[in-house]
């Protein structure tokens, strides 16, 4: 079974050390004459701050699918191809529901129409297409899922990616370890960006 990784970067320490060195300045409101020089030599300079950074992963076991499909028709006239989509499109769609997948897991994800021409670009004809996002929520069901779009009419498939209907806990983890990769003993001095 794939498995999705889901990568966080993460930057610690930088917003405290920024206060730190806010609240630092705040406590000596009086420069001395030589810090006053080295500012009106150095107009632009802010004050000083550290970022670290740290990577966190994790590895989870998808529980969702995601493909495109659709139909593409060619004919002398722009309706007559829309007509010849727009009939198989409703054929696909009705046996996407008749496989298990619900209405609120399909989503039109473009429509085309394109001329045919001849060598000399003489128009010949035209071509529609109509694309959805079918999202399938049960990973065994993937297969009957694409083999019952194309019984209904489907002549074209994009591709499938493995992904999960709510990543929310698996980035919150992969943020944990990238915080804690950040606070880690493995930045010393010469992981820091002064």
């Amino acid at each position: 079974m794939r498995r999705v990784l889901y990568t966080v970067g993460a930057v610690a320490l930088g917003a405290a050390l920024v206060a730190a060195l806010s609240l630092a300045t705040q406590s000596n409101p009086t420069p001395s004459a030589a810090e006053a020089a080295q500012t009106a030599t150095q107009p632009n300079s802010l004050p000083r701050a550290m970022t670290i950074v740290g990577i966190g992963k994790t590895s989870v076991k998808p529980d969702m699918a995601e493909t495109t499909l659709g139909v593409r028709a060619n004919a002398p006239t722009v309706s007559e191809a829309t007509s010849k989509v727009n009939s198989d499109m409703d054929k696909i769609l009705k046996a996407l529901k008749g496989a298990g997948i619900a209405e609120r897991d399909t989503q039109t994800t473009g429509f085309n129409v394109n001329i045919d021409q001849d060598r000399d670009g003489k128009p010949t004809g035209y071509q529609v297409s109509n694309m959805v996002r079918v999202r399938v929520r049960d990973l065994d069901k993937i297969g009957p899922t694409i083999d019952a779009a194309l019984a209904a009419g489907a002549n074209q498939v994009y591709g499938i990616q493995f992904t999960l209907a709510d990543p929310t806990a698996a980035q919150t983890q992969a943020r944990a370890a990238a915080v804690a990769d950040a606070q880690g003993p493995r930045h010393g001095a010469g992981d820091r960006a002064v």
